[in-house]
């Protein structure tokens, strides 16, 4: 699987190649049995639309501690109930010893781990990128501010019309907009896929000293819930900013 002598990725670090890692784990299942990696994909998968789509899951707004252990049950009895005797009796089809068994499941274990840090680093990207066209936002809204102020008043020649000026805030604010939404449904993901590495590593009993260039150093329940705390915080944020260009909308 590769660790090499490379520090291992943990949540809150990591080299950023998550992949690359993901892909050396999925090579690592495949090589022991590709039925078995294959009744793993598509349970994930058909779990991951069930948590993206439009019908309720328990626990799936993530307001708070309460929710996050909502949406950690529901993954471990889904699991329970529909992934793992898949994943035993595959196994048994394929007349696996219990060693190669454990070490595909280490490796699954590995890959989801790895895709929940990839989506708790890839929410800290965007909640930088949010703060960024935040302040973006203000400025465009106080060069649009003045320039309805000043329109017809001896404005400079050369200086944005307020049309231009409204067009611009309206673009930006649209695009922090975007951007809180991806952080949300990247913050959704961190959690959903840390409580589904969660629950493999519990089934399988695999310690968390087993886990090749994986750490589970970082207590998740509190980076998690700072995790959510960043996102509601810039999501008020940028309502702010919404509200505040629809007002200076209104004065055109």
């Amino acid at each position: 699987m590769g660790a090499g002598n490379t520090e291992p990725a943990s949540l809150t670090g990591g080299n950023g190649n998550y992949e690359d890692a993901i892909a050396d784990r999925a090579e690592t299942v495949r090589e022991v049995s590709g039925p078995l990696y294959d009744a793993h994909r598509d349970h994930v998968r058909a779990l991951t639309e069930q948590f993206h789509g439009p019908e309720a899951v328990a626990g799936e707004e993530l307001r708070d501690g309460e929710d996050a252990a909502a949406l950690r049950e529901y993954v471990r009895d889904y699991c329970a109930d529909d992934v793992f005797p898949v994943l035993n009796d595959v196994g048994g089809g394929e007349d696996l010893s219990w060693n190669r068994f454990q070490r595909a499941l280490r490796a699954l274990v590995e890959a989801l781990y790895l895709r929940a840090f990839q989506r708790y680093s890839a929410a800290r990207d965007h909640f930088t990128r949010v703060n960024r066209q935040r302040r973006e936002g203000k400025e465009a809204l106080s060069d649009a501010e003045a320039a309805i102020d000043f329109d017809g008043d001896g404005g400079l020649a050369g200086e944005e019309s307020p049309g231009e000026a409204v067009a611009n805030a309206a673009s930006i604010v649209e695009d922090a907009e975007s951007e809180v939404a991806a952080a949300e449904e990247a913050v959704a993901d961190a959690h959903f896929y840390y409580a589904l590495a969660a629950a493999y590593q519990t089934e399988q009993g695999i310690e968390d000293a087993e886990l090749e260039g994986v750490s589970l150093g970082d207590d998740p329940d509190w980076y998690l819930q700072d995790l959510r705390h960043e996102r509601d915080r810039l999501a008020t944020r940028v309502e702010w900013l919404r509200t505040d260009f629809e007002r200076l909308a209104d004065r055109r």
